[in-house]
C-alpha cells in the first residue's frame, strides 16, 4: 500500500478488492434430517450450499466436505442441531481435517433448549451447539468436515433438527494467504 502522499494504483485497489470483496466464502445447510450414533463421532452430510464462491462444495464428491480452494487461513463455524430429546448427556460439535484430526474449537457456544408450551412444563430437549476456529488449508487436498457428538441416557441413536427455524449450518470464510 502507499505510503502517505504516494498516489493510489489500480494495482493497489486491486489488492483491496481481492482481499475483501472477491474473498472465498461457503456455506452448507442440512435439508434433511440425519441419525447420529450415540457416543460416536458423525461426518454431518449437507446438501444444500447457500453461498459457495469459488467452488469448496462438490455434493457429487462427498456431502460432508468443504475443501478450500485457495491456500490460506480460514474461519471455520459450525452449527448441530438436534431433534428434541429429554435423555441428552453431551452434546457436541468439533472440525475435522482431512478425515482424521480433529480440532477443538476456538470457541463454543451453546447447550439445551426446551420445546413445549410453558403451561404444560418442557415436553422435550432439543440442542444447539456451535465452534468456531481458524484454520489453515493448503488449497489442493485439505478439507473439512463438520463432527457431531452426542451421548444420551438411552444409549440411541438421535437425529439432527432440520426446519425452517433451526438446522445445522456449515460456514467457511477466507481470511489471509498463508
Amino acid at each position: 500500500m502507499p505510503a502517505g502522499g504516494d498516489k493510489i494504483l489500480i494495482t493497489d485497489l486491486s489488492a483491496v478488492t481481492s482481499g475483501s470483496i472477491a474473498k472465498p466464502l461457503c456455506r452448507l445447510l442440512q435439508t434433511s434430517a440425519q441419525s447420529i450414533a450415540n457416543n460416536t463421532n458423525t461426518a454431518i452430510t449437507f446438501t444444500s450450499e447457500t453461498i459457495d464462491t469459488d467452488n469448496f462444495f462438490n455434493s457429487g464428491t462427498s456431502t460432508t466436505r468443504i475443501t478450500p480452494t485457495k491456500a490460506g487461513y480460514y474461519r471455520v463455524s459450525g452449527s448441530l442441531v438436534m431433534a428434541g430429546v429429554l435423555t441428552y448427556n453431551v452434546v457436541a460439535v468439533f472440525v475435522r481435517k482431512n478425515g482424521s484430526t480433529l480440532l477443538g474449537p476456538g470457541g463454543r457456544m451453546g447447550g439445551l433448549g426446551f420445546q413445549g408450551s410453558p403451561a404444560s412444563g418442557p415436553s422435550a430437549q432439543y440442542a444447539a451447539v456451535n465452534c468456531q476456529l481458524l484454520i489453515d488449508c493448503n488449497g489442493t487436498t485439505d478439507y473439512l468436515e463438520l463432527i457431531a457428538f452426542q451421548t444420551n441416557t438411552a444409549s440411541a441413536v438421535q437425529n439432527t433438527n432440520v426446519s425452517g427455524q433451526f438446522a445445522c449450518a456449515f460456514e467457511v470464510e477466507f481470511v489471509r494467504g498463508l
